[in-house]
């Protein structure tokens, strides 16, 4: 995985408050969860995995407000 720790650490942190505000944090791995979510293709990437996406600021503020959505399913 091409992610940096600093921002690995943001993506569990986000991953984490949408399931403490909507969901039920018990059991939840947060840190297992991103580094799978990363890893899968999405439609909303055209396909592309998240990962494949961080080496710029861009491609990283596209997969900060991806998993920003999910809280909603409402992707942009």
């Amino acid at each position: 995985m091409n992610v940096s720790p600093a921002f690995f650490a943001e993506l569990v942190s986000v991953a984490e408050l949408i399931v403490s505000e909507s969901g039920n944090p018990v059991g939840f791995d947060a840190e297992r969860w991103v580094a799978e979510w990363l890893e899968l293709p999405h439609p909303a990437l055209g396909g592309n995995k998240p990962a494949d996406l961080v080496s710029t600021d861009h491609g990283k503020a596209l997969v900060r407000n991806l998993l920003a959505q999910q809280q909603s399913s409402a992707y942009a």
